[in-house]
């Protein structure tokens, strides 16, 4: 699994991870993992890979190479402030029998957590910008959005997408049907004349005083994208962030 380059700065504690591919943008997700694990989403030029930071591990786990498809690291990294990260309760249901009972035991010199899980999401594009979605606090704990999370993209296409993921971390044998299943349920927004420079996201609770409200849903996705023109899609979610419409109704606002 990665292991940080870590350097002392009084109180602090800065965390460098040297990367096997150039990475474009990086987000914290805003949901723990039912695990306990903080969650780290970076884009790169393949896709986009998913960390799942401290929290239990997997059982029987065994630890996997820095390397990834047999190539040396290259020296893009992402770097972690270990004090910029906040705790937060885990959600949900707890994986009792999947996950060791109690998480990595810190070191009292470098009480930081590890990477415990990883799963690259391959989509044959490089990926340039990344949005998670901000979600009401009145919510974030709510059964459906405390089993699944999603992230908006944009790629070297000129293509914008919404990846939807399981926040509980896949155990090693389990990880190829992960990735499978994130690539199989990818939506893609749009084909941009020109490309994306930034990305928004947000959900949205349903107000039921609102006419417009389809049947069944509870919530919305909205994303925002900028090109030359401002950009608003509106996607339903009818049960949880793994079921959102594959239709996102469109605004575009121009100068």
């Amino acid at each position: 699994m990665m292991e940080p380059r870590v350097t002392k700065r009084e109180r602090k504690l800065h965390l460098s991870y040297e990367l096997p591919h150039r990475l474009y943008s990086a987000q914290l997700y805003p949901t723990p993992g039912l695990n306990g694990s903080t969650i780290i989403i970076y884009a790169h030029d393949r896709g986009v890979r998913i960390l799942w930071r401290g929290g239990r591990r997997p059982r029987h786990g065994p630890k996997s190479s820095s390397r990834v498809n047999g190539r040396a690291q290259d020296p893009d990294i992402i770097i972690i402030d270990d004090d910029e990260v906040e705790e937060e309760e885990t959600n949900g249901e707890q994986p009792d029998d999947e996950f060791d009972d109690e998480e990595d035991e810190l070191d009292p010199d470098c009480p930081y957590p590890s990477i415990v899980q990883d799963a690259d999401i391959e989509l044959g594009v490089k990926v340039l910008h990344l949005a998670v979605p901000s979600i009401p606090s009145a919510i974030r704990k709510s059964h459906a959005l405390s089993q699944q999370g999603a992230v908006v993209v944009s790629c070297s296409d000129y293509t914008q997408r919404v990846l939807s993921f399981d926040l509980l971390p896949p155990k090693d044998t389990g990880r190829r049907d992960y990735v499978r299943r994130v690539q199989r349920q990818q939506i893609r927004v749009n084909v941009s004349p020109s490309p994306c420079t930034g990305l928004a996201a947000k959900v949205v609770v349903y107000d039921s005083s609102q006419s417009e409200h389809e049947p069944g849903s509870t919530s919305f996705l909205l994303v925002a994208a900028t090109a030359d023109t401002l950009q608003f899609y509106r996607f339903v979610i009818f049960e949880d962030l793994s079921n959102v419409s594959q239709d996102a109704q469109t605004r575009t606002v121009t100068g």
